[in-house]
Formats: C-alpha cells, structure tokens, sequence
C-alpha cells in the first residue's frame, strides 16, 4: 500500500519470513483485550493501521473508539467525516453500508487536544475549585501547558486513562504521536513528573525568585521611579507569576504522581496489548529492534509487529494473488507475440527493460524479507505483513481492503 503516513507494506495469508506458513489470529489476540496502543516511527502508517484494526473490530460487533494524537486529517478522512476533536465523534453506521460493508457495533473516533486535556487535568487533580481557577488562569501555567517537553504524550495517556475507567467502550485503538522514537509514549509519564517534580523546579527558580526580591528591595531604597521602571520592562509581575503557579502547582503534584502510577499499571495490565508498526527499511527496523529490547524493561505485553510496505516474493500465498512469471516464461510469450504483432528488435528491447525492472524489484524484496527475518528472529509474536498497494488508502474502502491482510487468519 502506498500511503504517506498510512499503512502500507506487503502482506500475506500468514506469510512467515522464510516463505509461505500460518501466523496466529489477529482478531483473537484482540478478542479479551480493552486498549491497543500502535507505536513506532513517524511515516510507517500507524495512524490508518488503527483506523483499520478499529473499524474491523467495530464491524464484528464491539463498540470501538480510535484515538489519534497525530494532527493531520487522514484519520477523520478515511473515516469519512469532516473534522475530529477532543470529544469522541460517533461514525454513522450508513457510511459504511454505503460501501457494502457490515457494521454491527459501533464506531467512535477522536483527535488529542493536548491543552484542553491539562486543563481538565488541572480541573481534576485540583483539591479545590479555586486551586484549579487560579492555575488556569496564570500566564507561566498557558505558557507550558503548550510547551513542556512530552506534553502531547503524557496529555494522551491521561485521556486514554480517562476513557478506560469511565468504562463506555469495549476498546480503544491508540495512535500513537509521530514520535523519532517509540519509546517516548512510554517514557511520557516519567519525563512529565521530572518535568514538573516541584521539588526540582523550585531550586531552579527558587534563587532567582529570592533573587529578583532582593534585588528590586535594593532598587527601591535608591528610587522608586527607578524601581518603577525596571519594574514595568523587566516584568516582576512574572517573578510573582512563577510563585503563584508553583505554590497552587503544589497541591496538584500528589495528583499528578499518583496518576502517573495509575497510567503504567494501566499499560502493563493484561487487558492492554502493544503492536509495533514498522516497515522494512533498515532503520525502521533497527529502531523496532531496540523497541525489543527494551520491551521486558517497560513491563509492556508485545502483541506483534505489523510491517507496512513490503514486497512480496512470488509463491507466497497473497489474498489477491498476481502470477508473476519467471524471466525464461516471459521471454517465451514476448516471442511469441512478436510473430505476429510486433517486430522481434522491439519485443527483445521490452524484455530486456522489463527483466531489469523483475531484478530491481527482487532485490527490493529479498532486503525486505532479510529484514523481516531480523525482526522475526528476536521475538516469536504475531507478525502481520501488509502489501505496497498501488494506490492510497483515504477511504473505508481501503481501510476493508487492508483488513483483509490484517484480520486474517
């Protein structure tokens, strides 16, 4: 499948590495399980890889809700509706029967808005409502609820967190962000408390804070018309600003803590799976690799791989199956057509542009196949291969035609 930021890869009815063989269900692995969460790098089709997976387990009579955090639009577009945001959006079912297609549970999709999610954090863990208003409200707290590094991911776990224990849906598929690494989903929750352990922010700003007191005390005995002026340019409102939010911030750390905690027992638990996306390019690969290894770390449950974009060798057992002849076969039938068609020179001139094309193709698809086979030979999981398909997937169309690799026994 060719698809910029979708699924795509080669696949097969249970192709294993080494040729033609059986791989475990997908849709039984999913049948117990109540959160899937999609990782790996940015551009292997993650985004309509959880669109596809949602949709099927939709189709089979579950109530599903897609999570995306990638901003683009291809979620909503391939679902067939116009916008997502923050709040989950139910998919008609007419949409899909428009297509030809069997919905018998329910569809529902949404789109990470990282700052309206810390809002209702702050609004949550807050002890009391005036807590909460202040911290809002407070310039330092809109400025880094916006920019704090691992904002996006942490603000996706704690939504998905949300979800999981109002407990309205049978599972939730997670796209994860676009991440340069897999593992920084993962590692959000600890990076966020690092990030605001107020312990720690405190000494950094505390001598500045005591700092800027003394300071403008020092000013103030030589003039205030001075003092006044430095006052307005330099902005000791934002000294006060600092104080302010780290005092509220500090009856919200409990909070934030204990809910971290919740997220990663969330995220080990047996009802969550993890799949790896990945395609066959070495780096993609090497970067699943290290995702391995890192795997017992975490304490995560690995689900698989699902590997986009691949091109299949002939004689492996594809659902849409396309003979492709050996070169001597072909050179035989173009000779046979030149009898009567065309002159020999030109039939021999295709032959040889179309072998060279057969052997650029091969060698694509034996690096692919090598890299698989790397893959496959550092975990023994489900492994999921999805064709390069010849046009983009936009649509529920498409996204039943990737089904038909993914959900296949």
């Amino acid at each position: 499948m060719n698809d910029p930021g979708g699924a795509s890869g080669n696949a097969g009815e249970g192709v294993t590495p080494g040729g033609v063989g059986q791989s475990p269900s997908l849709a039984g692995l999913l049948g117990d399980k109540r959160l899937i969460v999609l990782v790996g790098s940015g551009g292997v089709g993650k985004t309509t890889t959880s669109a596809a997976i949602a949709c099927a387990e939709a189709q089979a009579g579950r109530k599903v809700l897609v999570l995306t955090i990638d901003p683009a639009r291809r979620l909503a577009t391939s679902l067939g509706l116009s916008e997502l945001d923050n709040s989950p959006r139910h998919v008609d079912p007419a949409l899909f029967h428009a297509q030809g297609l069997p919905m018998k549970g329910e569809l529902w999709a949404m789109m990470l808005d990282t700052k309206r999610t810390f809002d209702d954090v702050v609004v949550r863990h807050a002890p009391r409502p005036e807590i909460s208003r202040k911290i809002l409200a407070n310039p330092v707290y809109q400025q880094i609820s916006d920019a704090l590094a691992g904002t996006q991911e942490y603000m996706a776990m704690e939504q998905l967190y949300e979800l999981t224990r109002k407990d309205e849906f049978d599972l939730i598929v997670v796209d994860t962000p676009p991440t340069q690494h897999a593992l920084d989903f993962l590692d959000s929750p600890d990076r966020m408390m690092h990030v605001l352990d107020v312990g720690v922010v405190q000494k950094v700003f505390g001598g500045a804070l005591e700092a800027g007191k003394n300071y403008f005390r020092w000013v103030r005995k030589s003039t205030e018309v001075v003092a006044g002026l430095f006052e307005r340019l330099t902005g000791s409102e934002l000294f006060r600003d600092m104080s302010e939010f780290f005092q509220a911030f500090d009856e919200l750390y409990a909070g934030f803590r204990n809910r971290s905690n919740e997220v990663k027992k969330l995220l080990q638990g047996d009802s969550t799976l993890f799949f790896l996306v990945t395609s066959p390019l070495p780096s993609h690969v090497q970067e699943a690799a290290y995702f391995l290894g890192k795997i017992d770390t975490y304490g995560m449950h690995l689900g698989g791989f699902i590997v986009n974009r691949v091109h299949p060798l002939p004689g492996e057992s594809l659902l849409e199956p396309l003979p492709v002849p050996d070169a001597r076969r072909l050179r035989e039938c173009l000779r046979d057509c030149a009898k009567t068609s065309a002159s020999e020179s030109r039939v021999e001139s295709l032959t040889g542009n179309l072998l060279e094309a057969w052997q650029r193709y091969g060698a694509l698809a034996t690096q692919d196949r090598a890299q698989i086979a790397t893959l496959a030979a550092q975990a023994k999981v489900l492994m999921k291969l999805i064709p390069y398909f010849d046009a983009d997937i936009h649509d529920l169309k498409g996204l039943d035609r990737l089904n038909a690799y993914l959900m296949r026994s």
